[in-house]
């Protein structure tokens, strides 16, 4: 297979999509003075090569969703893909890292409420190494429009998770299956 650098049709085609996921390759194409095949073989090598994903992001703020940045200095760095994996696994993760600085960790988790993410982060980080955590809560304005980790099968969550979770016994959170519920509740017409 014939190697070759993401140039600047592709970086046309990205945002192209970006903008529009939907978009017609017909409509990328015609402004790009291209072939319709040949769009979609740009595109397809983007995707197969892992360095485009098309996929359904939601609108935080329309869902009234809130937002707790975590900052977080390990101890023993060795700890942080351990600690990455744990987390990874929670619903409420929308991104999380390593990084430089005063903080070697940083995530991002969304929730219905203040309490919510309280509680997540809670049973996220207790019994780690932690030197420091810094807490700052808020919403995201910007992007609009975010991947969110959504089980269609809420169930397995709460025995697999939430049954364990002291902040679900005593109903100070709603469960790690609560995104999905709130987003079938909002109205869209």
């Amino acid at each position: 297979m014939r190697r070759r650098k993401i140039d600047d049709i592709d970086l046309k085609i990205i945002e192209g999509l970006r903008q529009d996921g939907r978009k017609k390759l017909t409509e990328l194409a015609e402004k790009l003075n291209m072939t319709h095949p040949s769009v979609h073989e740009r595109i397809k090598k983007l995707i197969d090569n892992e360095i485009l994903k098309i996929q359904a992001n939601l609108n935080l703020s329309k869902l009234k969703l809130k937002a707790a940045f975590v900052f977080i200095k390990m101890k023993d760095t060795k700890e942080i893909p351990k600690l990455i994996e744990r987390c990874s696994n929670c619903s409420r993760l929308l991104l999380m890292g390593f990084g430089t600085g005063n903080y070697n960790v940083f995530a991002i988790f969304i929730g219905d409420s203040f309490d919510e993410l309280r509680c997540t982060i809670e049973r996220n980080f207790k019994n780690w190494n932690i030197e420091d955590l810094m807490v700052s809560y808020g919403e995201i304005i910007f992007p609009t429009f975010l991947p969110l980790q959504l089980n269609p099968n809420p169930e397995e969550i709460i025995e697999e998770i939430c049954s364990e979770c002291t902040f679900y016994r005593s109903k100070i959170c709603s469960g790690c299956y609560s995104i999905p519920d709130n987003i079938k509740e909002t109205i869209i017409f």
